[in-house]
């Protein structure tokens, strides 16, 4: 589905065309807060609905988080920095930065 204004329409026709590519024009946009869909044929309204039912309101975001207590100092005796940083680059999530 395309949303097309009004003065570009001839133009998409044009070029639907000339690609033979099939295309219908179902109804038009107004600034009506309403979904409504007519029926010709029938001479009836199948759909005739406020937008905020269609799309209702969304919930608010809530966020909470906690945060746990610290467990005590780092201890990084016996921690070969090379070695550390050469397992973390394997990764990657952490080495790929294409």
């Amino acid at each position: 589905m395309l949303a097309i204004a009004a003065e570009g329409l001839e133009t998409f026709r044009t070029l639907c065309e000339r690609e033979r590519c099939p295309y219908a024009v179902i109804g038009t946009a107004t600034e009506a807060p309403r979904l409504t869909v007519e029926d010709r044929q029938f001479d009836n309204r199948p759909v005739d609905l406020p937008m905020n039912v269609l799309f209702g309101k969304p919930p608010k975001l809530l966020r909470g988080g906690a945060r746990p207590a610290a467990s005590g100092a780092l201890d990084l005796a016996g921690v070969d920095l090379g070695e550390a940083a050469a397992r973390v680059l394997r990764f990657p999530a952490v080495a790929d930065k294409v």
